[in-house]
């Protein structure tokens, strides 16, 4: 019993700073402008439904967010729409960054059926510090990848 006690105390020393997310890799609210074409600004008025509705169960879906139930065709489209937005462009192949997005959602996957698995506090607390360094290094892993000339601080500005 001990043995148990020490370990759960090194364990929790060695994750105890990544209970909470860097600020780094965490969302954030970002105040954007962008140009609100005239027949988007037509279409929600009609429908009684703001730009910002659209913009950010778009982002929702495309990040496999638990804030919203997208379909499964709403995020296939969503991921298609995204490859469709000048990702070619960037030193990432289409292939890389659909497995990006397959990643993404399974580690959406994992946290959601993690809800169901009647964790305690400490054990919840373990699983979401493990899932910080998870997404840290994730981000790491692929920002590295092809863009070694740049810094990782580039994720700051956005």
């Amino acid at each position: 019993m001990k043995v148990s006690k020490k370990i759960d105390k090194s364990i929790h020393k060695l994750y105890s700073k990544y209970e909470e997310i860097n600020e780094r890799y965490s969302s954030r609210q970002k105040k954007i402008t962008i140009n609100i074409h005239a027949h988007i600004r037509y279409l929600c008025a009609i429908l009684d439904i703001t730009p910002e509705h659209i913009v950010q169960e778009y982002l929702n879906s495309l990040a496999y967010s638990h804030k919203q139930n997208a379909t499964k065709k709403q995020r296939k489209l969503s991921n298609l729409f995204f490859l469709s937005c000048r990702t070619d462009k960037s030193n990432y192949h289409k292939k890389e960054i659909r497995q990006m997005l397959m990643e993404l959602e399974q580690t959406q996957k994992q946290q959601e059926r993690s809800f169901t698995l009647n964790m305690d506090m400490n054990e919840n607390n373990l699983y979401f510090a493990g899932q910080n360094i998870f997404n840290e290094k994730w981000v790491q892993w692929w920002f590295k990848k092809h863009r070694n000339q740049q810094k990782i601080s580039v994720l700051d500005k956005i």
